[in-house]
């Protein structure tokens, strides 16, 4: 982890925050949510101070208080992802949002990057599935983090 951060340095002031990207953790991975934060807890406590850093999980069910809990306790950053098999993240935002004390990412992937690249036919100058509504309750959000 030093040599890499030491090799990314001049980007830091310009770095909102390093993110690690978990993708889903099936149980023969990860037993469950107390084994990742015991494990990621134990790496996050080394981390340097002079870098910020964000955690995104793709565990629908490891989105809860203690999950939240840790991430305030560590210094880290959330990132709410939206995509895949993951809840909506104003959904979640909703039932853990007071548990963000600083800055948080959202990350809005869509449901299938395979199928949407079929049926736009690989052009992206159009918009194939609007999502309208959705974005003015993600626009709220960001309002709120902010």
């Amino acid at each position: 982890m030093d040599q890499f951060l030491s090799r990314v340095e001049e980007l830091r002031p310009r770095t909102l925050a390093l993110m690690f990207q978990f993708e889903y953790l099936n149980r023969q991975k990860m037993a469950s949510l107390a084994a990742f934060l015991e494990r990621f807890g134990a790496f996050a406590e080394v981390l340097p101070d002079r870098w910020p850093f964000a955690v995104e999980i793709r565990n629908p069910n490891y989105l809860g208080t203690s999950y939240f809990e840790f991430l305030d306790r560590a210094g880290l950053t959330p990132v709410f992802c939206e995509g895949y098999y993951m809840p909506p993240v104003t959904r979640v935002y909703r039932d853990f949002g007071n548990l963000v004390r600083r800055s948080a990412i959202v990350r809005l992937m869509g449901p299938d990057r395979e199928g949407i690249e079929k049926e736009s036919g690989n052009r992206w100058n159009e918009i194939i599935e609007p999502k309208d509504e959705q974005l003015e309750g993600i626009a709220g959000m960001v309002r709120d983090i902010v």
